[in-house]
């Protein structure tokens, strides 16, 4: 009996419901920016099936792993942002990272879009300025917690669906002898 459809069927089933609840709690944060979560099936060997559940957007980003001084240093993506065009250069004066005022000129979030700075607070600390507009952000690593808190409804489903097909293939071969 293969039961990788079976089982397959309850991880992406249990992955729409993580992104729906990862996106929920997204949704009541006050950060500005987007915030996407998807997941997709990685695939299935031997009974063994893998999705991936990935989050997009500032939004996504500052939640997941705090911003300014905050920000959760074992980030994984903590260095590429730092050598990105999106990344204040003036943050690196201080070993807390604190938002910085920008040079002046146009430059980019972490969404792409556009922003454009005076220079009236460029290399200012901003964090200092008591204004909540800059204050950062804890991480807060929602996508973990609800992949983690998800686990034993996961088993739970794995082991109903699992004993429902076994007991429908046993049923099935039980009827198939009794007309033979």
């Amino acid at each position: 009996m293969n039961l990788t459809p079976v089982i397959e069927g309850v991880v992406v089933l249990w992955s729409e419901r993580i992104c729906n609840r990862i996106k929920a709690r997204w949704s009541t944060l006050g950060i500005q920016g987007n915030a996407k979560a998807d997941w997709f099936l990685l695939g299935s060997v031997k009974g063994m099936v893998a999705s991936r559940i990935i989050g997009s957007g500032q939004k996504a980003w500052i939640a997941e792993f705090g911003s300014g001084s905050l920000v959760d240093t074992d980030n994984p993506y903590l260095q590429e942002y730092l050598q990105s065009p999106q990344f204040n250069q003036w943050r690196l004066q201080s070993s807390r990272m604190p938002i910085m005022g920008r040079s002046t000129g146009e430059h980019k979030n972490i969404d792409g879009e556009a922003l454009v700075s005076s220079d009236k607070l460029a290399e200012f600390d901003l964090e200092r300025d008591g204004n909540l507009q800059w204050q950062p952000h804890e991480p807060m690593h929602i996508m973990q917690e609800e992949v983690t808190a998800a686990l034993p409804e996961i088993a739970e489903s794995l082991s109903d669906a699992i004993s429902k097909a076994i007991t429908e293939e046993v049923s099935l071969m039980l009827t198939a002898k009794i007309y033979i």
